[in-house]
């Protein structure tokens, strides 16, 4: 579609854990990872090996940009400090 950028053409994932019923785990938590084995739908079956699979590359990636994040602001306050 033109005039709509680089994401005219995404789908909301069907593999995300609210469209499981999954409405209280949160990824950003330190602990998530080790949480996400223990998930069960609200009808107390576990998640769908797609939902678990889409949460462990939403978190890697997660963590992926966090790091890049860190590193730009420890750059940042080196070249602060270093101008200072």
């Amino acid at each position: 579609m033109p005039g709509r950028g680089t994401h005219a053409h995404y789908q909301p994932n069907e593999g995300h854990p609210g469209s499981a019923g999954i409405r209280n785990f949160k990824p950003t938590l330190r602990k998530a990872a080790e949480r996400l084995a223990t998930l069960r739908t609200p009808e107390s079956t576990p998640l769908p090996p797609n939902v678990s699979a889409e949460l462990q590359r939403d978190m890697a990636r997660l963590g992926f940009v966090v790091s890049q994040i860190r590193e730009i602001e420890e750059a940042r306050q080196k070249t602060i400090g270093a101008g200072a």
